[in-house]
C-alpha cells in the first residue's frame, strides 16, 4: 500500500532487492502495476508483495518501467512522470 503523492493508476514498476552488505542486487520477478484503492491509497494490482529475506542491510530499488504512458503534473503544471 502506497500514499497517493505522485502516483497514478496504471503506472508500472520493477523492483530489485539490494543486499548492501554483500553489494549484490537481485531482481524481483514481474512488474508491479499500480491501481487505485481508496481516496489516498494505491497498491500493486493483485496485492503483489515483495518477500524480504529477513537479514539486516537490505533495501529495495523501485524503478518505473520505461514507456509507461501515465502522466502526472504538479501544482505548477510541470510534468513529473510520463512520456
Amino acid at each position: 500500500e502506497l500514499p497517493r503523492a505522485a502516483l497514478s493508476a496504471g503506472m508500472s514498476f520493477r523492483v530489485e532487492l539490494i543486499d548492501t552488505w554483500n553489494m549484490t542486487t537481485e531482481p524481483v520477478n514481474g512488474v508491479f502495476k499500480i491501481i487505485h484503492d481508496a481516496t489516498y491509497r494505491y497498491h500493486a494490482e493483485g496485492l503483489k508483495k515483495v518477500t524480504l529475506p529477513g537479514k539486516p542491510w537490505m533495501a529495495l530499488r523501485i524503478r518505473r518501467v520505461a514507456g509507461d504512458a501515465v502522466t502526472y503534473h504538479d501544482e505548477d503544471g510541470k510534468r513529473i512522470y510520463g512520456e
